[in-house]
């Protein structure tokens, strides 16, 4: 089985990005590189990388030069700020494009089949969060927190030093995590107290 990553928030080509969220580079072309060695240097030509939206400002012509350089196979689930990669010359690149998904994940190790609800944007609530199920978001770029008893997690690059994160590092986050419910679900058939 290949590996799987996961990140958000590139903001490939946005200068201003730098200064709004106070990264650590230069100007855009060192961001840029930055981003996309750290990338490579994680993820391989047959990965699986989920990218949860803003990948990147500019033309569909950069969009598709720094995709062409990235490793692995690539599915998007949109951001707000993803004008030029919703168009079909740049799409193209992505296994797919939805603004939501489910991704369903059988952990030999945890010995159970369980979900990850993906999006941009971060819940409070998500489908399965009562039967266990994890949900992963960007768009806050590190500024909201999530507590212990919630299985969320910001995977945008300002949160994981300017690089995709693994399964297993999300895996063993969440396993530190002590599920509560706050949305009237109770203790139904699967809901596993930690």
């Amino acid at each position: 089985m290949s590996n799987i990553w996961f990140t958000s928030d590139t903001h490939f080509g946005h200068a201003n990005i730098i200064k709004y969220c106070n990264r650590p580079f230069k100007n855009c072309y060192e961001h840029d590189e930055a981003l996309i060695a750290n990338w490579n240097h994680v993820v391989g030509p047959q990965d699986h990388i989920y990218h949860l939206g803003d990948f990147g400002f500019g033309s569909k012509g950069y969009m598709i030069q720094i995709l062409n350089r990235l490793h692995g196979l690539i599915f998007f689930v949109k951001g707000n700020h993803d004008k030029a990669v919703k168009k079909d010359e740049v799409s193209a690149y992505f296994q797919w494009m939805k603004d939501y998904y489910e991704l369903p994940i059988q952990d030999k190790e945890m010995n159970h089949k369980h979900k990850i609800v993906l999006c941009h944007y971060a819940f409070e609530v998500w489908n399965k969060k009562h039967f266990g199920a994890w949900h992963l978001h960007g768009h806050s770029h590190g500024s909201l927190q999530s507590p212990d008893y919630m299985a969320r997690l910001d995977v945008g690059v300002d949160v994981h030093g300017y690089t995709p994160v693994s399964y297993q590092k999300v895996k063993e986050i969440m396993t530190r995590k002590v599920f509560k419910p706050i949305d009237k679900h109770g203790q139904g058939e699967g809901y596993r107290k930690k």
